[in-house]
């Protein structure tokens, strides 16, 4: 069994507890009443929910940074757990006065190099029009 999958898993799960044990009696009811297979509590369930979240914050990080005066697209290298090479995509501007880092997503690198980074830079500002 992938650990990090029984980690995730394990989360929503008690994510949901917590939830009725603080009172939403809807969603007791729901998870006690509904067969196994209509809770809709599945690993792909929580998949979609997560890409969903994801989606809506990183439109509302978009516009915002489209509606700031200024704004600057950040990148940083890192790896992550399997030794892949990635940018993370960070957008930094000023909104409501308050000066925000927000990052938007992971991009996976092929090949770790400066021009790489530059050709990574110019694909990801036309798809997402932050010009």
């Amino acid at each position: 069994m992938n650990f990090s999958s029984f980690a995730n898993e394990r989360n929503f799960r008690d994510l949901l507890r917590f939830r009725i044990e603080s009172g939403d009696k809807e969603l007791a009811e729901h998870l006690t009443r509904s067969s196994r297979r209509e809770t809709y509590i599945s690993k792909t369930i929580q998949n979609e929910l997560i890409s969903c979240c994801g989606t809506e914050i990183s439109s509302i990080i978009t516009e915002r940074a489209k509606t700031a005066v200024l704004y600057s697209i950040m990148f940083d290298d890192t790896t992550d757990i399997a030794h892949e090479s990635q940018l993370a995509l960070v957008l930094r501007y000023v909104h409501n006065g308050v000066l925000r880092e927000d990052f938007l997503e992971f991009i996976s690198l092929r090949r770790s190099s400066a021009e790489h980074s530059e050709t990574m830079n110019h694909s990801v500002h036309e798809p997402n029009h932050y010009r």
